[in-house]
């Protein structure tokens, strides 16, 4: 039902916004240009209206996923069910009136910074009720240790400390320091990209097992559950240094001094990349247990090899840094990937 009504609501403004592009563009009207009387915002203020309610289409439906699965997990229903809905509808109304907190740059007054900055963090308080009854619920009750549960507890732990990053970008004194630099890519990866795929990743799942009537070895979702969780760990958290470090998005090279954080999100990227082969190999326990024995040794050989390169080579690479070319990092990185998986796919095939 939110879903529905955010839907209905936001979409014919992007509809509204896009077509008013198309008529500046060919039909010489100036709805966007200011020479003719256009406003110059406007199209950001129209995205952006459109853009955050599309925040919470996308997550809200994982909100239920998680519900359904610490009730599943628990055999009873979430602690303070009537506050859950509350808390989705107050979400899903209060999704229109924030839409402003990604302009705080463009130059807004004062008021209205302010404004958009409060509803920023008012909008924090249904979502932290929404939190506070998960993890209650997962501490009151006796939880069955399903593949299931192990995701609730990685989708609270990257929507908690994504939303923490939210409340820091919410002042808007932060905000015009971080706008536009990695800790904002850091805080919407961990919000809603992690937060949306562990949802689909556990929906998926969840209910491919009554569809298919099967089951899933339990140990290779574990261990998927743990690659993905370090994985996105270690890909994404290096973000947040890089952009209290002023350092800003959308730039192919960076100082030496960032080096060791583009290894350990290289690293952090093996993982991720192991993990899609755990997940094959969550299929192929259908169908070949020695299939599975094999790919899953292949993700481990994977890891174990990049380890190696990351700890007695790196310092090499930091040498060659220093001394040879700044955009040598980009090959080194490309070849090492290559080489690892390289390496592995031989000894899959030979082996």
């Amino acid at each position: 039902m939110c879903v529905s009504f955010l839907l209905i609501v936001c979409l014919p403004v992007l509809a509204g916004c896009v077509t008013m592009v198309l008529f500046d563009r060919n039909l010489n009207t100036t709805f966007y240009d200011c020479v003719g009387g256009g406003d110059l915002l406007l199209f950001q203020h129209l995205f952006w209206f459109f853009g955050h309610p599309e925040v919470y289409i996308i997550i809200v439906p994982v909100f239920g996923l998680v519900s359904l699965f610490v009730e599943f997990c628990g055999c009873r229903l979430v602690f303070s069910s009537f506050a859950m809905i509350y808390s989705m509808v107050s979400i899903s109304l209060l999704g229109f009136f924030v839409w402003a907190h990604h302009m705080f740059t463009v130059g807004l007054d004062v008021d209205s910074r302010c404004y958009f900055g409060l509803v920023t963090l008012v909008i924090g308080v249904p979502t932290c009720i929404k939190l506070f009854n998960w993890l209650y619920s997962v501490w009151s009750f006796d939880m069955l240790l399903l593949f299931d549960f192990y995701l609730v507890l990685m989708f609270v732990f990257m929507f908690l400390f994504g939303g923490i990053t939210g409340l820091v970008l919410a002042n808007v004194g932060c905000d015009v320091i971080l706008h536009d630099t990695y800790f904002v890519v850091a805080h919407f990866h961990y919000v809603l990209s992690l937060g949306a795929v562990v949802g689909v990743f556990g929906g998926f799942f969840h209910f491919l097992v009554f569809w298919c009537a099967c089951e899933f070895d339990f140990f290779v979702c574990f261990v998927f559950v743990v690659f993905v969780f370090f994985g996105s760990n270690m890909v994404f958290f290096p973000l947040h240094y890089c952009g209290l470090y002023a350092f800003p998005r959308r730039i192919n090279d960076y100082p030496v001094c960032y080096v060791w954080l583009s290894f350990l999100s290289v690293f952090g990227l093996l993982f991720l990349l192991c993990s899609v082969f755990l997940v094959c190999c969550c299929f192929f326990s259908f169908f070949c247990c020695d299939l599975v024995f094999v790919c899953f040794l292949f993700s481990f050989v994977c890891v174990f090899l990049f380890y190696c390169f990351f700890v007695f080579f790196v310092p090499l690479c930091c040498l060659f840094y220093g001394l040879v070319f700044d955009f040598l990092h980009i090959l080194v990185e490309f070849c090492v990937v290559f080489c690892v998986f390289f390496v592995g796919f031989l000894f899959v095939l030979f082996f």
